[in-house]
């Protein structure tokens, strides 16, 4: 619980409090009197509250069975879920795919890094060969074929895999599936729309690219030195940037960034890794370049910028890694624009925070 507070703090924001029951399932259902009948593992509840329920069978004791310590970080992110999502937490979000997907992903990358056991890989690799061809039926809690929720799991990972298609790096394509998408509180009557707002896919076209993998969980394995706190450390804010030109020495840049105001002549922009910046720009004349380097032209731009040397329109950027970045200003050489990224990690009592 406390390496799980420390990657998901859960802050009870829509609810009050979430008891929590375990016990080996040799026991005789010990909570009898407070919970009833409720057995095996779940975020479930009566007429008085909400509370997670962990039965952890005595035969994966016996047998050593991963599933004893991978079923705790399972429920704690739905725990997560719950305390980000409203919608979620009020049962308006049910899309099977997503909810449990998300969860047995992360349960998986939580055993791979605190036990060195590839739980994708032995575990959640019974992926039915009917989400090839109709995906769609995996939004259903009632669907079969998602073993151990394999089939969902694997949705995910193409869904990462897709995303990294779009110059996002493994760590943000993680991120925005499993905490940006939650927090826009999608339901399931708008998920769609916020589907293809966070991952600039529509859910028909995400369905239709899943046709060109193969069911095989090995074919979209993540990085085998992911790591969930390298996920959870990102920062997700989107920064508006105002930029215009007055000459060609300059760019005045107007809004806010991580640090406050930015306002005035050649402003220094400092903002998180993981941030979006979105540039407005109305610079005629003056081509607004993000660059790797301090210098003229178009060499060492920025990798994965929209629109990147335009004059006119947007220009849209999340940095995929940490460190100074430049504009570019023609014929004379100065120093402009700094974007400094930094993760500015400090521990606290309750985890991490950014």
């Amino acid at each position: 619980m406390d390496s799980l507070n420390i990657i998901i703090p859960v802050i009870a924001t829509n609810y009050s409090e979430l008891d929590i029951y375990a016990w080996n399932s040799n026991a005789n259902k010990p909570y009898f009197s407070i919970i009833g009948d409720q057995g095996g593992a779940c975020i479930c509840g009566n007429d008085k509250e909400r509370y997670m329920v962990l039965e952890i069978p005595e035969s994966e004791f016996t047998f050593e069975s991963m599933h004893r310590f991978s079923v705790i970080p399972h429920e704690m992110f739905h725990a997560y879920q719950m305390s980000i999502s409203k919608t979620f937490y009020d049962g308006d979000f049910r899309i099977k795919c997503l909810s449990e997907g998300t969860a047995a992903s992360f349960e998986s990358i939580y055993v791979k890094q605190h036990y060195s056991y590839n739980y994708f890989k032995f575990d959640q690799n019974m992926v039915d060969l009917e989400v090839l061809t109709s995906p769609r039926i995996f939004e259903n809690y009632d669907s079969i074929g998602d073993v151990n929720y394999s089939t969902s799991v694997f949705m995910i990972l193409v869904l990462v895999k897709e995303l990294r298609k779009k110059n996002i790096s493994e760590q943000k394509a993680f991120e925005l599936v499993f905490r940006s998408f939650f927090k826009k509180n999608p339901s399931n009557v708008n998920w769609k729309n916020i589907f293809e707002e966070v991952f600039s896919i529509s859910v028909d076209n995400f369905y239709s690219s899943i046709s060109n993998y193969s069911n095989d969980i090995e074919t979209v394995l993540p990085s085998g030195d992911l790591n969930l706190l390298d996920i959870f450390q990102l920062s997700s804010e989107n920064y508006v940037i105002n930029v215009t030109s007055p000459d060609s020495d300059d760019y005045i840049l107007n809004d806010i960034d991580t640090n406050g105001v930015v306002e005035g002549r050649d402003s220094k922009i400092t903002v998180k890794l993981g941030d979006k910046l979105t540039f407005e720009v109305d610079a005629f004349g003056h081509p607004f370049y993000l660059k790797n380097k301090q210098g003229l032209g178009t060499n060492d731009l920025v990798a994965g910028a929209d629109n990147n040397g335009i004059e006119s329109g947007t220009v849209t950027w999340v940095p995929q890694s940490k460190g100074t970045f430049f504009t570019n200003v023609p014929y004379i050489m100065v120093c402009t624009v700094k974007f400094l990224l930094n993760k500015n990690i400090k521990s606290q009592s309750n985890g991490i925070s950014f």
